[in-house]
């Protein structure tokens, strides 16, 4: 490892001892493969942000963005995050004209 290296992993240590939350966060990082996804949301809600999100009624933005990655997982998504896949989605729905190349 260099220098560099050491000190970035040295400063996330010192911010992760003052700030118990971080640790939290990355311990939950760490074991997502194992929790199911409404709890894992749940915590690192919790952690982030400092407070609980209403899954049932959600009423922010937050809380709205929570319910759509547990109860909206239609396919479309995952290629709309793929800058080129999005392209060619575009194009296959309203034509080439409108896309900037």
């Amino acid at each position: 490892m260099n220098h560099n290296t050491i000190m970035a992993i040295i400063n996330k240590l010192q911010k992760a001892i003052k700030n118990p939350r971080i640790v939290a966060l990355m311990v939950l990082e760490w074991l997502s493969p194992l929790i199911p996804d409404e709890p894992y949301l749940k915590m690192t809600y919790k952690f982030s942000m400092g407070k609980r999100f209403n899954l049932y009624n959600p009423q922010i933005f937050n809380e709205k963005l929570q319910w759509l990655k547990l109860h909206d997982s239609r396919p479309e998504y995952t290629v709309m995050v793929d800058k080129v896949k999005a392209k060619d989605y575009v194009v296959s729905i309203i034509g080439e004209e409108y896309i900037n190349i």
